[in-house]
């Protein structure tokens, strides 16, 4: 499933929140009383973002990112990853049976622009299915904060938490902190660990070959060819004014969004699949990174998401 067209919106409630009326808040064994804000027994499923400042205590920002359409393809490694998370999900007596923590760790890697995100926004799709909630975090801070958060109140609830180019992490903050989550250094029953990298070279090799921190490495090639034949079918509807077979051997290991750029190149402006192609590969300019510099997409899922407004 690919999304062809990615947007994030302010997020708004099909209907009002049921929530219990504000009472007060006590502090230091009852000499300290203030006046209490609404509450609610559960958070809802979705996506969070935690945030702390000087000035208030911590807490989670509910966010929401949206796609215009979602596309099943053949070959899909998105499909595969979220079988594996669903069958996770569903075998929770067997880890308490074996008497072993509940938690996985599954890690992405791929080019820029084969669907790491993509699968992360699949996965928030689902989120209320399983009631669970997902934390978007930047560092392993971020992500302990959230997580505690969360099991304050609600400790048998699932928890996801994603780590969007988790080799920019592990270069900002070194792996320390990250392996002290993975390994335990907070209560992390029921809760799974998602990342994403472009450079799968760039992280340690005790972060990233050692089962019980990152169980599952999946790689997220680009597109097949059967792939980008039915995407590009999708978008015309029968009408391609071009040789189908033609562009799908010149798009090899193109993403779905140049795909797509390429599809309008031809149907919309008329120009030649060669001049198309020629068009959208002088357009990219862009050099890759050194590893001095950030290796972060420029669009992260934590970056592009907005807060809620209630």
């Amino acid at each position: 499933m690919i999304t062809n067209e990615k947007s994030f919106e302010t997020y708004e409630y099909d209907k009002p929140l049921d929530l219990e009326q504000p009472k007060w808040a006590v502090r230091n064994n009852g000499t300290s009383w203030t006046p209490g804000s609404f509450s609610a027994i559960t958070i809802p499923a979705g996506v969070y973002m935690p945030k702390s400042s000087w000035e208030e205590p911590p807490y989670l920002q509910r966010v929401q990112f949206s796609t215009d359409s979602l596309l099943d393809l053949p070959d899909d490694p998105s499909s595969r990853i979220l079988s594996h998370i669903k069958d996770f999900w569903s075998k929770e007596d067997a880890f308490r049976d074996l008497g072993v923590t509940y938690k996985r760790g599954i890690l992405m890697f791929g080019p820029p622009g084969s669907g790491k995100s993509v699968t992360i926004y699949r996965l928030a799709s689902i989120l209320e299915s399983y009631n669970a909630v997902m934390i978007l975090a930047k560092s392993a801070g971020i992500a302990k904060l959230g997580v505690e958060l969360v099991k304050a109140l609600e400790p048998s609830r699932k928890i996801v938490v994603i780590f969007e180019d988790i080799d920019g992490i592990i270069r900002r903050e070194s792996d320390e902190e990250l392996t002290h989550l993975l390994d335990g250094g907070t209560d992390v029953d029921n809760v799974l660990f998602l990342a994403t990298t472009n450079y799968p070279e760039r992280i340690p090799d005790r972060v990233l070959n050692r089962p019980s921190r990152f169980d599952v490495l999946v790689k997220i090639a680009m597109p097949t060819a059967d792939a980008r034949r039915a995407y590009i079918n999708h978008l015309v509807k029968g009408n391609l004014l071009v040789d189908i077979e033609e562009l799908v051997s010149k798009t090899e290991n193109m993403s779905i969004a140049s795909i797509k750029e390429l599809v309008i190149l031809t149907q919309i402006f008329r120009h030649s699949i060669d001049v198309a192609v020629s068009k959208l590969t002088s357009m990219d300019m862009r050099e890759t990174p050194d590893i001095e510099e950030s290796s972060e997409e420029d669009n992260t899922v934590a970056e592009q998401a907005q807060e809620i407004e209630i």
